[in-house]
């Protein structure tokens, strides 16, 4: 989709309509690299296992040959032309697989009036990164002194020279006016592998009820031989904004009450409750991010790109679900959710008695 002011040539539409997630040939192995994932990949095997895994890749890759071009010079030279315009970017849908050109000027704007809203962001006027930094391995080297974590989770949470997380955004269009959705990516981020490091200690108890689908072929499996009387409708539900909607609160009253539960967690991870909770607290209150030379402060709600924070929505709406539907008035015939997108089946005259309970 193009939105920017120039039309595309022929060219360069011929290239964009690959999709971005198309795999340009390239024209040489690139040695360096692979190795240097590998390297890095090894790090925490021992020295016979690393030498194993080393001899068998050097022997892949003195073999290896450059795969065939699979794209056409002046379609190449096209791209990247689009790549070096100054005044035009390329982006993906929000949704859709969609690949949308724009303004850079109107990019920016979209991005400022997210950011202009000071219910939910604030300017900082430094790079909070290197503070960030020291608390989180005072954090980490406090738990290994304890015995909490052992040697090897410390040196794999233990952040240095991090960046500080940057803000972008993702056109949204099927909606009017085409708005962003804000994304802060946080690789490489001082908090980028604790985050991931709890998402995968609260992962196991999240999704687990009845009314939450996996995918899009789960629910076509559910709904197929469902039948509505005459009298019944479909609706759908969602929440507008959730990740920057739900307090940090909430969040980590609701991670408590689980992790409490959770007689399995011992399989999972060393640290006691109390640990888990004091380092999931530090992360979701951690939204500084910096956006085309500023540093932000998100003040509210959680910010989306962090691992953990999709897992943490998932279980607060479920927390809210489930005590929404056991005091409502209606009924639902299902109720099945993805993340905040939710489809159910009322009586025709009960969707918005349903919506005003929720």
């Amino acid at each position: 989709m193009n939105l920017s002011s120039k039309e595309l040539s022929a060219l360069e539409r011929s290239g964009l309509e690959k999709g971005l997630k198309f795999a340009i040939a390239p024209r040489k192995i690139p040695t360096a690299e692979i190795v240097a994932a590998v390297e890095e990949s090894i790090s925490q095997l021992d020295d016979d296992r690393r030498h194993l895994v080393r001899a068998e890749v050097s022997g892949v890759l003195r073999r290896a040959k450059p795969p065939p071009k699979n794209i056409q010079k002046d379609v190449f030279n096209a791209l990247i032309t689009l790549k070096k315009d100054p005044d035009r970017l390329v982006l993906s849908a929000d949704k859709g697989n969609c690949v949308v050109v724009m303004d850079k000027q109107q990019y920016h704007d979209k991005a400022l009036s997210l950011l202009n809203d000071k219910s939910t962001y604030a300017v900082l006027n430094f790079d909070p990164t290197s503070k960030t930094q020291r608390k989180l391995n005072k954090m980490l080297l406090d738990l290994k002194k304890a015995g909490r974590i052992s040697d090897s989770t410390y040196k794999m949470l233990y952040s240095s020279d991090g960046l500080c997380p940057r803000f972008y955004g993702l056109p949204k269009i099927h909606k009017p006016g085409i708005p962003l959705r804000p994304i802060v990516s946080f690789v490489n981020s001082p908090t980028y592998a604790i985050s991931g490091y709890l998402a995968r200690i609260l992962s196991p108890i999240v999704g687990n009820t009845d009314y939450t689908v996996k995918n899009s072929c789960e629910f076509t499996d559910f709904i197929r031989d469902k039948t509505l009387d005459a009298c019944e409708e479909l609706v759908s539900f969602d929440v507008v904004s959730l990740f920057t909607k739900i307090p940090v609160d909430l969040d980590v009253k609701v991670a408590e009450e689980r992790l409490r539960e959770d007689a399995s967690l011992g399989q999972r991870t060393s640290l006691p409750v109390e640990d888990i909770i004091h380092l999931l607290s530090f992360c979701l209150k951690t939204t500084q991010f910096t956006y085309n030379g500023t540093y932000y402060q998100q003040v509210f709600g959680t910010a989306m790109g962090s691992p953990v924070s999709a897992v943490i929505a998932n279980m607060v709406m479920e927390d809210v679900e489930q005590r929404a539907l056991a005091t409502s008035p209606v009924k639902p015939f299902f109720w099945k959710r993805y993340v905040d997108d939710v489809i159910s089946a009322v009586s025709g005259n009960e969707a918005e008695r349903l919506l005003s309970h929720l």
